[in-house]
């Protein structure tokens, strides 16, 4: 089984990069700063479990792109003390977490739905099969007795 590299290496890397990160120590900075961090990583473990639960590696993708751009505006944020970019990472991470969920949720659906059918599928042509071997004998008499087609050609 591969891992799909660009939704598992990039966001792993992002935060990383987040981590090792000094966070400045202002008077209101560092909470807005703190909040950023904790909702950026809590977004990215959402999309690395939506990506192990089989999720399609577009859409893992996308996220992986959004937990970038809140990244960015993290760095932004630690890099110029500013609230603002603090902010807009939190709710950019947010976001991606919601999404996630969301994406989560269908996938699991999804994966519970063909199970079912799998299931069904399996359990019909067992029946289909058993029939068989149950009346194989009177289906060979049908097929015996049946008079072959002749063709006219005329």
């Amino acid at each position: 089984m591969q891992f799909p590299v660009v939704s598992t290496v990039i966001p792993c890397l992002a935060i990383v990069l987040v981590l090792s990160l000094p966070l400045h120590e202002g008077a209101g900075q560092s909470n807005q700063l703190a909040l950023a961090q904790d909702r950026l990583i809590e977004a990215f473990r959402k999309v690395q479990e939506l990506d192990l639960q089989g999720a399609s590696s577009s859409e893992t993708a996308r996220l992986g792109e959004e937990l970038n751009r809140a990244l960015a505006n993290l760095e932004k944020a630690n890099q110029t003390g500013s609230d603002s970019y603090a902010t807009l990472s939190a709710e950019i991470s947010s976001q991606v977490s919601a999404r996630a969920q969301v994406v989560a949720e269908a996938t699991e659906g999804e994966a519970l739905l063909s199970r079912l059918s799998a299931y069904a599928v399996a359990i019909l042509m067992g029946g289909v099969s058993s029939l068989i071997v149950v009346e194989f004998d009177r289906i060979k008499s049908v097929l015996r007795r049946r008079k072959p087609l002749r063709i006219r050609m005329g």
